[in-house]
């Protein structure tokens, strides 16, 4: 496999683990206990983990390592939280409206992809209309889990 096909590979598989992503963070809010959830967080865990897998396949045909930046640090912290998610995931049964992460976890992978995109929307070099697309997919899913959120929680009259 060529630089170019692993290049695309990479991005191909980014973004579906960003599609599968939105899909569970806002299906888990809806706290109807179904095991749609759990399948949702599982897809997304396996595509997550091709995509990584496929980045150490990057850096190897590029024959670099990434630099050690802030932005790789946040990786580092993301993929630890996929770790916790791997081991949750496995772990829970489908429990009547039990959620498969912590908010913590949900919301600080929500932060990875969404800012990965507003900061390729910030190069012009990088930017491309997927960016605003799926920049769009994530604030959607952020506002549409609120929303769920706050129509499950009782509010005191």
């Amino acid at each position: 496999m060529g630089f170019e096909a692993i290049a695309e590979f990479t991005r191909v598989f980014a973004r579906i683990s960003l599609i599968l992503f939105a899909m569970a963070f806002v299906v888990e809010a809806l706290r109807d206990g179904k095991s749609r959830t759990r399948l949702l967080w599982a897809s997304f865990l396996c595509a997550h983990i091709i995509h990584l897998a496929s980045l150490m396949l990057y850096y190897n045909a590029l024959g670099e390592s990434p630099k050690l930046d802030p932005v790789l640090a946040l990786l580092i912290v993301g993929v630890a939280a996929l770790g916790w998610m791997i081991f949750i995931t496995l772990k829970t049964t489908a429990i009547k409206n039990r959620l498969y992460i912590t908010p913590a976890i949900g919301w600080y992978l929500w932060f990875l992809f969404t800012a990965t995109h507003v900061s390729r929307l910030l190069d012009t070099e990088r930017a491309g209309a997927i960016n605003w697309v799926l920049l769009t997919v994530m604030l959607l899913a952020g506002a549409v889990r609120i929303l769920l959120f706050r129509k499950h929680t009782p509010h005191p009259d």
